[in-house]
């Protein structure tokens, strides 16, 4: 068949330098970048739509919402589980978060009219499905692939390797990531098994003091290290020098 030429459009200045990097694109198009988050609402609800609409494109795929003002098949890959939590977008003004607001609108627009929507669980397609049982017939399960590099470094050094209790987390300090719970049993592990080094990475952007706050409640506070956001190579570091994810 004819060989696929993607066109990738972003206002991340990380992503444009990942794709050249990998040369995944015939075109790589910066939209806004290093503008606000009005400044790229602007963009992509005015400007991007029709800019693909006057493009060749046959097909648009997207992240979490759909391309307005673009009559072509789109393709939603959802990732977010807050997106089908069902809480109404009222309730996320009263908490004056009104972005948060507008992207689960655009959540449940994009689930109820796009050609297809790829989700990265079962899990989540089954939330999803909740909020709109009709969308089953066009929903399907794409899993997130591992880096067969970072899968070949784990499975290489797994076997002599002593299990040395180093555990790692990749959260955000959402409530629906549930890190109260994470954090619970990770003091309960450290109880039952005192004889080892154990110690937590936890790894994501955000307000982490609630939960410091609880560590050190448990007794755990010197033995979990909120690290903050990580490039992928710092990433790859950390999951090659730890026993579990």
């Amino acid at each position: 068949g004819a060989p696929i030429r993607p066109r990738v459009y972003t206002s991340r200045p990380e992503v444009l330098a990942a794709v050249h990097e990998l040369r995944g694109a015939t075109e790589v198009q910066a939209v806004s970048p290093g503008g606000g988050g009005f400044r790229r609402f602007l963009q992509v609800g005015f400007r991007l739509g029709p800019t693909i609409a006057r493009s060749d494109a046959e097909v648009v795929l997207t992240t979490n919402a759909m391309v307005p003002a673009c009559r072509l098949p789109q393709v939603v890959h959802h990732q977010n589980l807050k997106r089908f939590l069902l809480v109404p977008p009222w309730r996320r003004c009263l908490r004056l978060e009104f972005g948060e607001a507008l992207r689960d609108v655009l959540a449940h627009r994009s689930l109820a009219q796009s050609a297809r929507n790829v989700f990265i669980s079962k899990f989540l397609q089954g939330e999803a499905e909740m909020a709109l049982p009709q969308s089953h017939t066009r929903n399907r399960v794409v899993y997130n692939g591992i880096s067969a590099r970072l899968l070949a470094r784990a499975t290489g050094g797994c076997v002599d390797r002593p299990f040395t209790g180093r555990l790692l987390a990749v959260q955000a300090p959402s409530p629906h990531k549930d890190n109260p719970t994470l954090i619970r049993m990770f003091a309960l592990v450290v109880r039952r098994a005192p004889a080892l080094d154990w110690f937590l990475s936890v790894v994501g952007g955000g307000d982490w003091a609630p939960f410091t706050n609880m560590a050190a409640e448990l007794g755990v506070e010197k033995r979990i290290g909120f690290v903050g956001p990580r490039n992928a190579r710092e990433l790859e570091e950390l999951f090659a020098n730890s026993d579990c994810l």
